[in-house]
């Protein structure tokens, strides 16, 4: 049975599923002792029920781990747990040759400096008397510095157990002791004695079952040469059968090698002789080879053949120097020699994704840090996520404390600080750490940065594009609306030249564009329609998102003036996450990174006190702020689809759901009475309330103006709305909706002061503040704000009353609180905090992520497989690829 994200092996925890096969599943997980990364590979169960078996398998591990060399993958252990025996491995982040070679044959050149390092380490285990026995592509990994590591090394040994048949792979499986072939093999299920090995690769003595020696090895290893040279396998038929019978008996193609140099197609001849006495004998021999091969130049034939683009493998421009001149808007460039070097990519999963609207990862300008706002993994309490870096080149990032509540992180040119927003204040860090220093007060909602090599940070800030010295100092105006249509501006970036910048704008009529803001006028010009996030390349390119696919598009340079000559093609297949600020960025050496849109596998839940599940509503999707109408039959909640969050409502009892609001908006809030929808959307790029009619007739109405702000409670009487507002940071206000709906601020301080909860009766308030340090939820009355009362022990957020006002329930990391509440107009007394159930539902740090029906269920957000909340998509090298996909001209 597969093992579930957050399960303990002893000492070690799973993090996610990283593959599966026939000798177990593999999983990445966490050393909790010494803090580190690991592969464990969980054993099949039939060789856990088998104690000789077993005990086998422990004597070759034990074996096995003694191998120490920089191409093979270490064997740290061999371990138990709960009577489930484990191998935990060194994790090599990176692709399988496997990978690497579906797109194409390898450059000669860069196919040897992989196959001298694969030659390196099987030399190191044949010494050692140790034969790998399962050699393939996919049991090679390139890392991400371009180092070899070869996987199971031995393994294979361990194993007499019944294969399955690879995925996808039909003619391609391990096959191991006890494997039954029904096609050809004499009898219909005549047992093959000692086959160990994977058909395509397995020598002829495997395929005879015969006993195999490292010349096994050396002739495995020339079917991975060839198929990497030539992008196919050597021997590959439509079924198993077919396939071990051309091992037996047929002979290479080498029609597909005769365009290689000599010595290769010699050394390739000698590895794949059937007979293995007359086979290369040692690996050490073909190493010297391939080193002898290295050193000469390479045939132009072989070259112009290696440089062909072939299934998506290019090898284009890195590093890229230019010198930038100004011409009206821009530009002239010159680009070194460039250096080739393989795409690679790597998934990066350490720390749990923050949702928020804007960007929430930046990526140094060379390649070498990212940072993220984030969780990090297994972090259980009511914190907000703070920002935490991660060089690419090491295994773990760390936080820098202080940037708690940070959004839309951006690096200055030298890598050396980020800067960062947080509570309408701009703030830079070192990325070694040390104590924000605060730069401005931003008015407006923030929308993004650049920190441009002029010492100056351009922003934009509600409607207004503005700059402010990375020294501090008052913000000045570049630009802002400039007529009623015009929302705001959004992340800038600059263009050579340092005249120009690249920025999103919004407009009521136009919607999202992408522009050229020249710094001399002050005037911006149209540059791309519906797309968001720009972003210039050293490369003459433009990337951007669309609907959350990244685009890119090649700009021309014939022209004084700048201009898309092409249509925008997408460059990823998969869907980057964000809201106005997209979750990538490019280094200037071509390294993308970019965080994938999870498609939602949420759904929501009736939970009664003892923890206990029912369905509510089961449809996979991403939900947030689910709201109980008073009479309890109606829900209202959010969903997050393609980058675009609404309000929707549904009629539990008929099942019926109705979408409330389109494009943008959140925080729903049902009125006293049950006819009106509070819920939060955009207003001069800010939030504001609004009141839609429940039954989606209608207009809806604004109730608030000024500060951002959004619903958090209403009265009973149905006449005031107690709201999350910003002020110094998040402060707690309230809205009269009779009169001229004036709104004044209830509790606002240094701290921060939110999620406000009015008591049915309408005499207390309880709200979160973080004034000791962590967040606790607090109780005072209303309206005269004396006293207060601490209700949560041990932190606490999310405060809601029950409905008869004799509980108030709170979060605590992942447990559902609740404290017994005795009130009259003057005093309140409280229980002790006990613990309904402690379940990893759902949570919100700065509102309420569930609500309560008048019997005592709880509507919870079960999340689902959401591995992809933290997955980060790593590419190095991707200008070659880019080029591919949008060359000069197409």
């Amino acid at each position: 049975m597969p093992l579930s994200p957050g399960t303990r092996l002893g000492q070690y925890e799973v993090l996610e599923a990283i593959g599966a096969g026939g000798m177990g599943e593999v999983y990445r997980a966490r050393d909790t002792k010494l803090g580190r990364d690991v592969a464990i590979k969980v054993l099949p169960e039939e060789l856990s029920q088998d104690k000789e078996r077993l005990d086998r398998f422990e004597r070759e591990a034990r074996l096995l781990a003694k191998l120490n060399h920089p191409n093979i993958a270490t064997l740290y252990g061999f371990e138990e747990s709960d009577g489930q025996p484990f191998l935990i491995m060194e994790l090599v982040e990176g692709e399988t040759l496997a990978e690497y070679i579906a797109r194409g044959p390898i450059p000669l050149d860069e196919a040897l400096a992989f196959f001298i390092q694969i030659a390196d380490g099987l030399e190191a285990a044949h010494d050692k008397g140790i034969v790998h026995r399962d050699l393939k592509p996919a049991n090679i990994k390139i890392g991400l510095d371009g180092k070899i590591k070869i996987l199971d090394f031995g393994l294979a040994k361990a194993f007499t157990r019944e294969e399955d048949v690879a995925t996808g792979s039909s003619q391609s499986p391990t096959l191991t002791r006890g494997t039954r072939l029904r096609q050809g093999f004499g009898e219909a299920g005549t047992q093959l004695g000692a086959i160990l090995g994977t058909a395509s690769y397995m020598s002829p003595e495997q395929a005879r079952g015969k006993s195999i020696d490292k010349r096994t090895d050396l002739w495995a290893f020339g079917c991975c040469l060839y198929e990497a040279l030539t992008g196919r396998k050597v021997f590959s038929e439509e079924t198993v059968t077919d396939t071990i019978s051309s091992v037996v008996r047929a002979e290479p193609d080498w029609n597909n090698v005769s365009d290689l140099p000599v010595r290769i197609q010699t050394l390739l001849r000698r590895c794949l002789r059937k007979n293995s006495e007359k086979r290369l004998r040692d690996i050490g021999d073909a190493r010297l080879e391939l080193e002898d091969a290295l050193d000469e130049p390479i045939p132009e034939s072989v070259a112009a053949s290696s440089a062909t683009p072939t299934a998506g493998r290019w090898t284009f421009a890195i590093g890229l120097i230019f010198a930038a001149l100004s011409v009206t808007l821009f530009f002239a460039r010159q680009s070194e020699i460039p250096e080739r070097r393989p795409v690679r990519r790597f998934t990066s999963v350490e720390l749990v994704h923050q949702n928020q609207p804007g960007s929430t990862l930046a990526l140094s300008r060379d390649g070498s840090t990212m940072v993220r706002v984030a969780f990090a993994r297994g972090q259980d309490t009511g914190d907000d996520a703070a920002l935490y870096v991660r060089r690419l080149d090491e295994a773990e990032a760390y936080r820098l404390d202080g940037t708690e509540r940070a959004e839309s992180p951006f690096f200055s040119p030298d890598g050396q600080w980020v800067g960062y927003a947080a509570d309408n204040r701009l703030y830079k860090v070192p990325i070694r750490g040390a104590r924000p220093i605060l730069l401005c007060v931003l008015e407006g909602f923030f929308h993004g940065a650049h920190w441009s090599i002029d010492g100056n940070i351009y922003l934009g800030a509600g409607a207004r594009l503005i700059k402010v010295s990375a020294e501090g100092g008052e913000p000045i105006t570049l630009a802002e609306n400039d007529s009623p249509s015009r929302v705001g501006f959004g992340r800038p970036s600059s263009l050579p030249g340092d005249d120009a910048l690249l920025i999103t704008t919004w407009s009521e009529t136009a919607g999202e564009s992408i522009g050229v803001f020249s710094l001399a006028s002050g005037t911006t010009e149209l540059l791309v329609e519906d797309g968001i996030s720009p972003q210039f390349l050293p490369t003459g390119h433009v990337v951007f998102t669309r609907s959350g696919v990244l685009f890119a598009a090649k700009l021309d340079r014939k022209r004084k003036d700048l201009f898309v000559s092409v249509a925008p093609v997408p460059v990823t297949d998969k869907t980057v996450s964000g809201g106005w600020g997209s979750n990538f960025d490019v280094s200037d050496e071509g390294t993308l990174v970019y965080h994938t849109q999870n498609p939602g596998a949420d759904t929501l839940v009736w939970v009664d006190r003892a923890g206990r599940e029912t369905p509510l509503i089961d449809e996979p999707a991403r939900y947030y702020n689910p709201r109980l109408s008073a009479e309890g039959s109606r829900l209202a909640f959010v969903t997050w689809t393609d980058n675009v969050i609404d309000v929707w409502t549904a009629d539990l009892e008929r099942g019926a759901k109705t979408r409330l609001t389109f494009g943008g908006s959140a925080s729903p809030l049902w009125s006293s009475d049950g006819a009106s929808i509070f819920h939060t959307a955009g207003v001069d790029a800010t939030l504001q309330v609004f009141a839609s009619p429940a039954d989606g007739g209608g207009s809806p109405e604004q109730v608030t103006h000024g500060a951002r702000s959004a619903p958090s409670s209403v009265s009973p009487d149905g006449k005031e709305v107690f709201l999350r507002q910003m002020g110094q940071g998040w402060d707690i206000g309230v809205v009269r909706l009779d009169g001229e709906r004036e709104r004044r601020a209830l509790i606002a301080s240094e701290f921060d002061e939110h999620t406000p909860a009015i008591s049915p009766d309408g005499g207390w308030l309880a709200y979160v503040s973080n004034e000791t340090g962590r967040y606790e939820v607090y109780v005072t009355r209303y309206p005269e704000l004396g006293s207060r009362w601490t209700v949560s022990p041990n932190g606490g957020t999310e405060p809601l009353w029950s409905r008869d006002g004799k509980e108030l329930f709170f979060r605590s990391g992942s447990k559902m609180m609740s404290v017994s509440v005795e009130a009259n107009p003057s005093t309140i007394e409280l229980g002790s905090a006990e613990v309904l159930f402690d379940v990893p539902y759902q949570r919100d740090t700065i509102g309420r992520g569930y609500d309560v029906s008048s019997d005592g269920r709880f509507v919870m957000i079960k999340e689902g497989d959401n591995a992809a909340e933290g997955r980060v998509e790593v590419v190095l090298n991707w200008f070659q690829e880019l080029d591919r996909l949008v060359p000069e001209d197409r």
